[in-house]
């Protein structure tokens, strides 16, 4: 998959129902507009902090 990240090396993820524009579409998740959706992350050998609970995920931003 052909991301594309910041120029800080991060990355945002658009998880909307409309595009957020062609040259973002790479990191965009469509969602359902009519309907409430839930959002699962799922870590693969996840770091001590993110079982013990020290560590949070970034939050969701509109």
């Amino acid at each position: 998959m052909d991301l594309v990240y910041g120029d800080d090396g991060s990355l945002d993820l658009y998880i909307q129902p409309d595009s957020p524009g062609a040259a973002l579409e790479a990191n965009w998740l469509p969602s359902p507009a009519d309907r409430a959706w839930n959002l699962t992350l799922r870590l693969y050998a996840p770091l001590p902090e993110a079982l013990d609970g020290t560590w949070k995920p970034p939050a969701l931003r509109d």
